[in-house]
C-alpha cells in the first residue's frame, strides 16, 4: 500500500487534485467579490410622496434571470429546472410572486425608459391575476414546497404573493382607470384578516401581527423579506384606494414588525426568517446575500412611510451589515459554494 501511495501515479493525482482545489478558490474568491459588487436595487427618495412613480424602490440584478420567461401572451411563468435551490421540482408554472414582481419590475422600466412594451408586459401580467384570483381572495401557488422538515401542500396562500399582487393592480388601476383591477385588489385583502389556521396568512403572537410567506401553523416561520412586500401591497390600495380596511391592515402589520424587527438582528447580519428549524437548506436561517441588501431597502422604505425611528434605526445597521460587516468574508465565499452545490445536486438527481 505504501508502494502504491508513493507511486508515479498517486502523485500526479494528489497534486491534481490539490490544484483543482486551488483554483477553485481562487475562482470563489473572484466570484465572491464580484457577487458582492452586484446591486440588488436602490432607494428611490421621491417614492411615497409620488406614488404612482416607479416602487419603493428600483430592482438591481435578477439572480435567476434565465429560469424567467414570457409566454405568449407576455405572461410571466418559471422554469423551476433553471433554480438554483434545494426542494423544488423541474417543472413550468405561472407563480403570482415570480409573475407580480416582475411585472413590477416592467412597469419600472416603462415608467422610467417609456418603454411601451414593458408596458404591455406589465398589463398582461395585471390581466392574469385578476383572471386568476379564487372566491377567496387568494392567488393560491400549485406546488408543495418544504419549509424545513415540514411541508406545505398545494394550493396554499402566501402573503408575499397577495402583496405583490395588490401592488401590481394598484399600479394597473392608476395606469387605466379600470375597475376591475382595483376590485381584484380589495378582493385580495381577505386573506389578511384569516389566520393561517383557516387558510389565510395572518399570525398574532405576542409581538402582534405577522403576514406569513409560508402558513405554517405547525411553525410560524416569519419569513422578514415576504411580511414587508405584504405592507407594501397593502399601502400601495390605501394611496390609490383611499382604502381605510388596507390602512388598517398596513397599520397592524407595521407595528408587529416593529415590535419583532430586532428578532431578525444577529448584530452582523440579518436573519431570512425565525424559523424554529435551522438546517444547511435554509443557511441556518442567516439570509443569503440577496436577502441582507433587499431587507435594507425594505426596511428604508417602511421608515420612508411610517416616519418611525426605530426602521431608521435598523435601516442604518442593516445598511452597515451590508457593506461593512466582517460577516460578509465567510458569507459570501459560502453562498457562492452552497450555490454551486445546489447545481450538483440537481444535475444528478
Amino acid at each position: 500500500m505504501k508502494n502504491l501511495w508513493n507511486s508515479r501515479a498517486f502523485k500526479f493525482a494528489r497534486v491534481s487534485i490539490l490544484v483543482c482545489i486551488s483554483i477553485y478558490v481562487v475562482v470563489l474568491v473572484v466570484r465572491s467579490i464580484h457577487t458582492f459588487g452586484l446591486s440588488n436595487g436602490e432607494m428611490l427618495v421621491e417614492n411615497v410622496s409620488n406614488f404612482e412613480k416607479y416602487y419603493y424602490f428600483t430592482f438591481g440584478h435578477v439572480k435567476e434571470k434565465e429560469a424567467i420567461k414570457l409566454d405568449e401572451n407576455k405572461v410571466y411563468y418559471v422554469d423551476y429546472s433553471k433554480i438554483k435551490s434545494l426542494g423544488v421540482s423541474n417543472q413550468l408554472v405561472y407563480s403570482p410572486v415570480t409573475l407580480s414582481l416582475n411585472a413590477i419590475r416592467s412597469y419600472q422600466k416603462w415608467v422610467r425608459l417609456d418603454n411601451e412594451e414593458e408596458k404591455e408586459i406589465f398589463l398582461a401580467n395585471a390581466n392574469w391575476l385578476v383572471e386568476n384570483i379564487n372566491d377567496r381572495g387568494e392567488w393560491p401557488l400549485t406546488l408543495d414546497v418544504a419549509v424545513g422538515e415540514y411541508l406545505v401542500e398545494a394550493p396554499w396562500c402566501s402573503g408575499l404573493a397577495q402583496g405583490l399582487g395588490i401592488s401590481v393592480l394598484s399600479r394597473a388601476y392608476e395606469t387605466t382607470g379600470e375597475e376591475r383591477f382595483v376590485e381584484t385588489a380589495r378582493a385580495a385583502l381577505a386573506p389578511f384578516h384569516r389566520d393561517i389556521t383557516e387558510g389565510g396568512v395572518r399570525t398574532t403572537n405576542e409581538f402582534g401581527v405577522f403576514y406569513e410567506e409560508y402558513p405554517l401553523p405547525e411553525n410560524p416561520t416569519h419569513v422578514l423579506n415576504g411580511f414587508m412586500y405584504s405592507l407594501f401591497g397593502l399601502y400601495d390600495l390605501y394611496l390609490n384606494d383611499d382604502n381605510a380596511e388596507a390602512l388598517a391592515l398596513f397599520q397592524e402589520g407595521v407595528d408587529g414588525l416593529d415590535n419583532s424587527l430586532h428578532m431578525f438582528d444577529t448584530g452582523s447580519w440579518t436573519k431570512y426568517s425565525l424559523n424554529k428549524v435551522s438546517d444547511l437548506r435554509n443557511h441556518w436561517n442567516y439570509c443569503s446575500p440577496w436577502y441582507q441588501k433587499l431587507h435594507t431597502n425594505q426596511v428604508k422604505a417602511i421608515y420612508n412611510i411610517t416616519g418611525r425611528e426605530s426602521f431608521r434605526t435598523y435601516a442604518s445597521k442593516f445598511e452597515t451589515y451590508r457593506d461593512e460587516s466582517s460577516a460578509n468574508l465567510l458569507i459570501y465565499p459560502a453562498y457562492v459554494a452552497y450555490t454551486d452545490l445546489v447545481w450538483v445536486i440537481r444535475k444528478i438527481t
